[in-house]
């Protein structure tokens, strides 16, 4: 495949990989590094949208852009092309079972089981890892919430969303529901992380939250 007949600056793109399971790949690729992430730019070839290549150091040197302006233009890219999708897990889960006529899917959610979470991702709910980092999407929805939050990557699709009253900032529980999906759901290439990420409502700052860290203030 000849990328670069066809590699243009308007269609090069932005991901988010755990840096763990993929450092090694990562070499002599323009990267960066987000929390316990790192950032991958692909190239997308408007005849096969199914198909991408991450980017190599000699595509952005053939494109002549720093890795800082390959970031701007990717996320921009990525903004544009795959909006933020923000909605209710209960919501979400209601629509996809609408899908189908089978009585077996008729289901009613009663205010008893209701579970405060909603579902994070981009509006085509795939490879959505990236909108964690859209401008300025973290301090709008602690401002809906009027509250910090927490960030559950339940895939590198999409993420799950609980508020601090939510949970009453029970972080063990937390990490114990992602690395549970996990090890007992998910392939190993569909894993984002298995830490859980808080977004402080005061101070504007995203962290990582991992076992390391419980362990060590406890």
């Amino acid at each position: 495949m000849d990328i670069v007949n066809n590699l243009s600056k308007e269609n090069v793109y932005l991901s988010l990989v755990n840096h763990e399971s993929y450092k090694d790949k990562l070499v002599d690729r323009p990267t960066r590094r987000f929390l316990d992430l790192n950032v991958v730019y692909s190239f997308w070839r408007p005849d096969s949208s199914n198909e991408d290549k991450w980017l190599d150091n000699s595509d952005m040197e053939y494109l002549g852009l720093t890795e800082e302006e390959l970031f701007e233009i990717a996320l921009s890219n990525t903004m544009e092309a795959y909006p933020p999708k923000f909605a209710r897990l209960e919501d979400i889960i209601k629509d996809m079972l609408s899908i189908s006529d089978d009585p077996l899917y008729d289901i009613e959610f009663s205010e008893d089981c209701k579970v405060p979470l909603y579902f994070f991702g981009n509006s085509s709910c795939i490879n959505g890892s990236a909108v964690i980092m859209y401008h300025d999407i973290l301090k709008r929805l602690s401002e809906l919430f009027e509250e910090g939050f927490y960030i559950l990557p339940s895939s590198i699709h999409e993420y799950l969303i609980i508020t601090e009253s939510g949970i009453d900032s029970n972080e063990e529980y937390l990490l114990s529901m992602v690395k549970s999906v996990n090890r007992s759901v998910l392939t190993p290439d569909q894993v984002l992380s298995d830490s859980v990420y808080h977004y402080c409502f005061k101070s504007n700052i995203i962290s990582v939250i991992s076992s390391i860290n419980l362990d060590a203030n406890a």
